[in-house]
C-alpha cells in the first residue's frame, strides 16, 4: 500500500514486503525513511495478519496478533502530513483481468493511536469473506453474494467494481468521495467528421429525442447536425443552407429551435418537427450580416438579440443590431442597438435584476481598435441602453461566467495592430483581458491579462469546485504551439495553464458533459476529408475527453 503526494511521484506511507522483511516508508524533512522488521514466517507460504501502529517516535509491528516488535524512529513520524490531492495506491491491478496481484488480500484501515486492540486477540483471523473484523472492515462487491446493510454494519465500506466507494449508512449504501471531482488530464478521444469545414458548434438536448452537435460551414461551407449514439457524434441532417457563422439552440414553451446566422445574409429560425423528427424553415429575420445571436428570457417575455457586422468592410454609415421579441408564434423587431462590426453577442444578468448584452467589435472603418458595447436593461422596461464602452483589438468572443458571487467577462482579442492582416502575418500576439465586474461601482475592470496568439474563442466551464477557461487559436504554427490551452482559477494566483492540446488551426470550442463524463468539441476550419497525418496542422474537427478523479 502505497500513499503518493500530489505530484504522483512522491512516497508519503507505504508498506511493503520483500522477502522476510516488512517494510514502513513514511516522507519526513524531505526524505523518506525506512523502518523494518524481519521474520521467518512471512516466508512460510501462509496468510498473515499484520498491525502496524505508528507513533511520533515509534512503529510498532504486530504479526498475527504475537508479541509486538517496536522500532525507534531514528527521524520521527511528521506530525502534520498534507494529504490534499492524495492517492492510496493498494497493490497492483491488472487491467485486463480486473484482478489485484501480489501478496496483499485484505486492507482494513482505522482512526486513532492503536488499532490493535480491535484486530487481536485473534491469531487466526477469518479471512472467508474480506472485511474483517465485522462492521469495521472494507467489503467487495461479488456478484454472487448479495451484501446487505444493517445497523450492525453502519460505517462499513464496500469497494465495488467500478472502483467507487460505498459506506454502510444502517439502511443503505451510499458512494463516498475523497472530495470533489477534479481535472486530471486530457485525451484525444474521437475525431468529428463532417463533410465540410466547421467554424463553430453548437450542441443541445431534445427531451425524448437525444443529444445533438449543430455544425455551422461557414463562407462556401453547407452545414449538419450530428447526433449522439452513446459514443460518438454520427451525421443526423443536412441543412440546405450555406455560409452559416453560428448556431443558437433555444426553446420557448414545449418547442425547440435552431437560430442560424448567416454570412452577408439574415437570421434563419428552424423549429424542430416532432412528427417529422427534423428541423425545418420556420422564419428569416431581416438583418444585413448576422454572425451570431444570443437567446435570453425574462419576466415570461422571449428575446433574441443578433449581432449584425453590417456591409463587409465596415464602411455602412448606420450599423447596428437588433433584439427581436417572440410574440404570437413569430419574432419582431423590439430594439435596434447601435454596434459596430459586431460579431458575437452574448447574454448575462447580474443578481437577477440586471440583464445585459456584450457585443465584439472586430472591425470597422480599416481599423481593429474597436470599442466593444456593453448594454444593459432594467426591468420591468428591458429596453436596452449603453451601459459601457470597452476598448478591443480584433474583438470575436466574449464569454461571461461567475465565479461564487464576483463577475467576470473575458474577450477574445484576435490582433494587435490597427491596420489589416496581411497575410504573411502568421501570428498576432496580444493580451486577451478578463475583465471583473465592480459592484459598487457598475463598471468592469481589469482582472487579468493573458497572452495569446490570434485567439478566437473562451470556453468557461466547471468540473467539481475547479473553474477552467479554454481559448483556442486560429492560425496553426510551425513550431507545435498548441493552439487550444486551457487555465486553471487558482484564486489568489488568478488563473494559470492547467493544460495544452495540440490542435492545428482552431475556431470554436464547447464543453460538453455527457451522462456524467466531461467534453471538449473543438471546431477546424478545414475538412477532416483532406486530413493529411504527416502535416503539423492536423485537420478536422475533434472532441476531446476530460478524465478525472
Amino acid at each position: 500500500m502505497t500513499l503518493l503526494a500530489q505530484d504522483k511521484r512522491t512516497i508519503l506511507v507505504a508498506l511493503r514486503i520483500r522477502s522476510k522483511r516488512f517494510y514502513l516508508d513514511y516522507m519526513s524533512q524531505g526524505e523518506v525513511r525506512t523502518v523494518n522488521v524481519k521474520d521467518d514466517r512471512f516466508a512460510d507460504g501462509n496468510w498473515h495478519t499484520v498491525v502496524v501502529t505508528v507513533s511520533r517516535r515509534m512503529a510498532k509491528f504486530t504479526i498475527d496478533c504475537a508479541e509486538p516488535i517496536k522500532r525507534e524512529l531514528l527521524v520521527p513520524f511528521p506530525k502534520r502530513m498534507n494529504i490534499r490531492n492524495t492517492r492510496i495506491f493498494v497493490a497492483s491491478r491488472r487491467k485486463k483481468t480486473k484482478q489485484f496481484t501480489g501478496l496483499l488480500r485484505q486492507l482494513v484501515l482505522f482512526s486513532g493511536s492503536d488499532a490493535t486492540t480491535r484486530i487481536c486477540p485473534s491469531t487466526n483471523p477469518p479471512f472467508g469473506a474480506p472485511g474483517t473484523p465485522a462492521g469495521q472492515g472494507v467489503l467487495f462487491e461479488s456478484d454472487k453474494q448479495k451484501i446487505d446493510c444493517s445497523l450492525d454494519q453502519r460505517g462499513t465500506l464496500m469497494y465495488k467494481e467500478d472502483k467507487s466507494m460505498e459506506v454502510c449508512t444502517g439502511t443503505t449504501f451510499q458512494q463516498v468521495r475523497g472530495g470533489r471531482e477534479r481535472m486530471d488530464y486530457v485525451i484525444d478521444y474521437d475525431d468529428i467528421n463532417f463533410e465540410n469545414a466547421t467554424v463553430s458548434m453548437e450542441w443541445f438536448k431534445i427531451d425524448g429525442v437525444g443529444l445533438f452537435l449543430a455544425t455551422a460551414g461557414g463562407a462556401g461551407g453547407s452545414s449538419q447536425i450530428m447526433k449522439w449514439d452513446g459514443t460518438r457524434f454520427n451525421p443526423f441532417q443536412n441543412i440546405p443552407i450555406n455560409n452559416v457563422m453560428h448556431w443558437n439552440f433555444f426553446q420557448i414553451g414545449y418547442d425547440n429551435y435552431l437560430a442560424a446566422s448567416v454570412l452577408s445574409s439574415n437570421c434563419i429560425i428552424f423549429r424542430w418537427a416532432r412528427r417529422r423528427r427534423k428541423f425545418v424553415l420556420s422564419q428569416r429575420l431581416v438583418v444585413v450580416n448576422a454572425r451570431n445571436s444570443e437567446f435570453f428570457s425574462q419576466d415570461g417575455r422571449h428575446f433574441l438579440a443578433v449581432a449584425d457586422y453590417g456591409q463587409e468592410g465596415g464602411f455602412v454609415s448606420n450599423p447596428r443590431s437588433v433584439i427581436f421579441e417572440f410574440r404570437d408564434g413569430r419574432f419582431e423587431v423590439f430594439q435596434y442597438l447601435e454596434t459596430k462590426g459586431a460579431v458575437d453577442v452574448t447574454f448575462f444578468s447580474v443578481e437577477n435584476s440586471v440583464f445585459c448584452l456584450v457585443f465584439a467589435s472586430a472591425y470597422h472603418q480599416d481599423s481593429f481598435v474597436v470599442p466593444s458595447p456593453i448594454f444593459c436593461a432594467f426591468s420591468p422596461t428591458l429596453k436596452f441602453d449603453n451601459y459601457q464602452d470597452i476598448v478591443t483589438y480584433g474583438a470575436t468572443d466574449w464569454e461571461f461566467f461567475k465565479i461564487n458571487d464576483r463577475y467576470f467577462l473575458v474577450v477574445a482579442n484576435a490582433v494587435n495592430s490597427t491596420q489589416p492582416i496581411r497575410r504573411e502575418d502568421k501570428v498576432n500576439s496580444t493580451d486577451s483581458v478578463i475583465y471583473e465586474l465592480n459592484l459598487f461601482q457598475r463598471q468592469f475592470h481589469v482582472y487579468q491579462k493573458i497572452s495569446t496568439q490570434n485567439a478566437y474563442d473562451w470556453e468557461f466551464f466547471t468540473i467539481g469546485a475547479q473553474y477552467f477557461l479554454a481559448v483556442t487559436s486560429t492560425f496553426a504554427i510551425d513550431d507545435g504551439t498548441p493552439n487550444v490551452k486551457i487555465y486553471r482559477w487558482k484564486g489568489y494566483e488568478k488563473f494559470v495553464l492547467e493544460h495544452t492540446l495540440p490542435f492545428g488551426s482552431a475556431l470554436d470550442i464547447d464543453y460538453i458533459p455527457i451522462n456524467g463524463d466531461h467534453y471538449l468539441a473543438v471546431s477546424n476550419p478545414k475538412t477532416s476529408a483532406s486530413s493529411d497525418y504527416r502535416s503539423k496542422d492536423p485537420l478536422g474537427s475533434k472532441l476531446y475527453k476530460i478524465v478525472t478523479y
